[in-house]
């Protein structure tokens, strides 16, 4: 692959009505119709053309040239695009699903929402074919290129990319589940939220990377770099915090308080709550490392847990209507009968937490205009959690993730769960009416 934005001009580039031609001659291949072929583009220029929404599965693009191609929403599940020049290309939603992208560069490409689970994104060895004297002309040997390429909610579970380079790279709020990114070079990118559980990621780069809120349980650490990377809320195992490469990063101490400190902060939220701000202090608890400490029924409404590590909780009966618990671990923390109307839980980690008959519905009527304000539940991991009985009522859950959740009569209705993973979930019972986006 040329260094150069320029086209190489041995590729083949096909006239618009010769391509309109090869796409429906695929689409009677794909479909099984008399007549189909399937799209052999390999060593094309396809640049700048606009192939959104078509239908190119298993379609073949072995070296082709697609800089500032658009395919949004295209279909290219187990496509070949080994090697291909995909240069701010637009495939925002584009289904790549088990595709052959070995060396192909996606230098600045816009990747919002595309699908890459299980593609292989290995280093590749090109032949270089002269047309002209009908022979190879040499190898060109290249790592999958994800340079400041845009990949925010984009689906990343197990690809295999060794290797690859993701420098300056936008990954916010993608799944990496179970991705193999061994010596990948990924420093100075953003990761915030993303899931990287059971990620490969030994002898990775990620110093100036930016990890806040990201998932890295499960994940594999020896040997990578993570001198200076962020990782403020980041959700790791216990053993991983012990390592020497996450001790290296700038990993926030959390403090753990004393139960006179903690008892003294709540005193002082009382005296501001009934004072209506005029005196007392509101409980900001931001960082705080509080696992398992007791607040079972506790008044704490409109406090700040941001980031903070609540796991194992007692918070069972607690008021907590309005309060911020962004990116917080909740982790086997127990929440029944608590009272969370219109809390912000963006984020927030609740694997295994007892949510039983919580009120985690919109808060109606507050502030002088009489708003309403829905509880924020987007991208929280709620896999595992228990929800039975729960009121849900117009909560936002999109992008949540609620595989393998209980939520036996719980009320969901009117409450947004695009993009929401239902996979597993128990919905024996649920009311369901006006909720909208629903995928399991």
């Amino acid at each position: 692959m040329t260094g150069d934005s320029a086209p190489d001009p041995k590729l083949r580039r096909p006239t618009p009505g010769e391509l309109t031609d090869i796409l429906q001659s695929h689409l009677r291949f794909v479909t099984r119709k008399a007549g189909g072929r399937r799209a052999l583009l390999s060593f094309h220029d396809l640049s700048d053309y606009d192939l959104a929404r078509a239908n190119l599965v298993e379609a073949d693009f072995t070296g082709a040239c697609l800089q500032r191609i658009i395919l949004t929403s295209a279909q290219l599940m187990r496509a070949t695009l080994f090697a291909a020049d995909l240069r701010m290309a637009n495939l925002d939603r584009a289904d790549l699903t088990a595709a052959d992208l070995r060396g192909a560069c996606f230098r600045a490409a816009s990747l919002h929402g595309t699908i890459l689970a299980r593609a292989d994104l290995r280093e590749a060895a090109l032949a270089r074919y002269d047309r002209q004297h009908s022979s190879t002309v040499g190898f060109a040997t290249s790592a999958a290129d994800f340079t400041l390429a845009k990949a925010c909610e984009a689906d990343l579970s197990q690809v295999k990319a060794p290797g690859a380079m993701v420098l300056h790279a936008d990954f916010t709020d993608a799944r990496l589940r179970g991705a193999d990114l061994r010596g990948a070079d990924m420093r100075n990118s953003d990761f915030t939220g993303a899931i990287l559980e059971d990620a490969d990621l030994q002898h990775v780069r990620l110093a100036g990377a930016n990890l806040q809120g990201a998932v890295l349980t499960g994940a594999k650490l020896t040997g990578a770099d993570l001198r200076g990377a962020d990782l403020t809320g980041v959700i790791l195992d216990a053993w991983q915090r012990g390592l020497a490469e996450v001790r290296e990063a700038q990993l926030s101490l959390q403090t753990v308080p004393t139960a006179a400190q903690l008892a003294e902060i709540q005193r002082r939220h009382q005296l501001w709550i009934a004072a209506k701000g005029q005196k007392g202090q509101r409980a900001v608890l931001t960082g705080l490392d509080l696992s398992g400490f007791s607040l079972r029924g506790a008044d704490l409404v409109m406090a700040v847990f941001d980031r903070g590590n609540l796991q194992s909780v007692d918070l069972s009966d607690a008021l907590l209507a309005r309060s911020e618990m962004i990116a917080v671990d909740l982790r086997g923390s127990k929440l029944m009968r608590a009272d969370l109307r219109g809390a912000t839980l963006w984020r927030a980690h609740l694997g295994g937490t007892d949510l039983s008959g919580a009120n985690l519905s919109a808060l109606a009527d507050v502030g002088a205009n009489k708003v309403t304000v829905p509880t924020n539940l987007e991208r929280a991991r709620l896999a595992g959690a228990k929800i039975d009985g729960a009121s849900l009522r117009g909560a936002r859950l999109v992008g949540a993730d609620l595989r393998g959740a209980s939520l036996v009569n719980c009320d969901l209705r009117d409450a947004d769960l695009r993009n929401a993973e239902l996979k597993g979930a128990d919905l024996t019972g649920a009311k369901m009416e006006g909720a909208h986006g629903i995928r399991r």
